[in-house]
């Protein structure tokens, strides 16, 4: 009888001895010798490791066999998590990640995308950065995020979900390209990991609330004659990412050479866009005469960005996310609804309110793939009420037609009884 445990390239054979041949297995799991044993009735329990050797240890009983085969299984595996890269070879992940920010692929994200990227690193690389990419398996990430997940935050509360998902995608893309460069062979961030559950904003914005933030818009940009005047793209900005869904800092990045009024259209290119591909967004016929305002105003004052700030005499694309804040503070909207709500509750809409495929509506609001629309289609449970009120009707309708159908069959056989019984 063989019994094989494998762990974290650690290779674990109990051999009893009552068998006649036993076959010792490496750490990649293929025939390495055969040994034949007496029928001596004792068990012999063996532990194969290419970097430390064999473990052999002979005992009366299986149990016993068994218990200090299990025991060195655990001694093993912390030396296999606290190894240092050297032992195992290659380049090591902080090496890779060098390498990773030198290739084409890191250099055509986003600068926001980057800067997530290298704040992911900073933990990551600390705690394995010395490990080689061979070394980094399933098992030692997720001991990784184990002992993370119990971190807390400069602020004392435990890291979100959204960290550690962050984390995993940095860890992803650096062996994505490890795999291009034949630096590894596989991708252990893409294996079923144990990570905390992301925090899904499912905030809405009634109509009722997007009015009242309309007119604190409004208000915002009243000149008061008290300290410097405030921006006045505020309004047209937060008219645009509510009326198109786009994401807000997409819509504050917009360039007036982008903007073709004559199509009512805005072509944003891929070096834009977050997905790196171009997207096209259409205009309704109001939204564009509010855009042909905003591009006079922005050409008069010598902005290339349709919606704009101002910071040591130069202009940048419009900085939002203060006056977000103050408007819906003022009209009332809790906290969790940020500016990218205003993506989310366009999406809902068009899922609730039209007939429009999945792929249309990623086309819509530019969207790759149509699954990436999901984490934005919160729909209203009351907005379903009407078909499933239509389908209650049409299956009440089925039901009393066949319930009426088996009383009918009663009732002859209970006349039938009835009439047996006279007989």
């Amino acid at each position: 009888m063989l019994v094989y445990y494998r762990h974290s390239g650690v290779a674990l054979c109990i051999m009893f001895c009552y068998t006649k041949q036993a076959k010792y297995l490496n750490t990649e799991g293929t025939v390495a010798s055969y040994h034949t044993f007496k029928n001596s009735g004792r068990c012999r329990a063996l532990i194969r490791r290419k970097s430390i050797g064999n473990l052999c240890k002979t005992f009366a009983s299986e149990e016993e066999a068994r218990a200090w085969a299990e025991g060195e299984e655990a001694r093993l595996l912390r030396h296999v998590l606290a190894a240092p890269a050297a032992q195992a070879g290659g380049i090591t992940l902080r090496e890779a990640w060098a390498g990773y920010q030198d290739s084409p692929a890191y250099r055509k994200k986003a600068a926001s995308t980057q800067r997530r990227e290298g704040q992911a690193a900073i933990p990551v690389l600390r705690s394995i950065g010395g490990y080689s990419l061979g070394s980094v398996d399933r098992i030692r990430l997720q001991h990784y995020f184990d002992r993370r997940s119990k971190e807390k935050s400069a602020r004392g509360v435990r890291l979100s979900g959204a960290t550690l998902h962050r984390e995993k995608e940095f860890l992803s893309a650096v062996f994505k390209w490890a795999i291009r460069r034949g630096y590894a062979t596989t991708n252990p961030a893409r294996s079923e990991l144990e990570l905390p559950e992301l925090h899904v904003r499912e905030a809405r914005i009634s109509i009722e609330q997007e009015a009242k933030m309309y007119d604190e818009a409004w208000a915002y940009i009243e000149y008061k004659k008290k300290g410097h005047p405030p921006n006045p793209n505020l309004f047209p900005w937060f008219q645009f990412v509510m009326g198109t869904g786009t994401r807000p800092g997409e819509a504050a990045k917009i360039e007036l050479a982008w903007v073709n009024l004559k199509n009512r259209e805005i072509h944003i290119p891929r070096a834009g866009h977050k997905t790196r591909r171009p997207r096209v967004i259409l205009l309704a016929p109001d939204m564009a005469k509010m855009v042909s305002l905003q591009v006079d105003y922005a050409t008069e004052q010598g902005s290339k960005y349709l919606f704009f700030s101002q910071r040591d005499g130069k202009f940048k694309p419009y900085s939002y996310a203060k006056p977000w804040r103050t408007i819906c503070r003022r009209a009332g909207v809790p906290d969790e609804v940020v500016p990218h709500s205003s993506r989310h509750e366009l999406i809902s809409r068009l899922f609730e309110k039209t007939d429009l495929s999945d792929s249309q509506v990623a086309v819509l609001v530019g969207d790759v793939h149509p699954l990436s629309l999901k984490p934005y289609t919160h729909l209203r449970a009351n907005t379903l009420r009407p078909k499933f009120a239509e389908f209650e009707k049409a299956i009440s309708a089925v039901k009393g037609e066949h319930y009426q159908r088996e009383r009918a069959e009663a009732e002859a056989k209970e006349l039938l009884r009835k009439l047996s019984k006279k007989k």
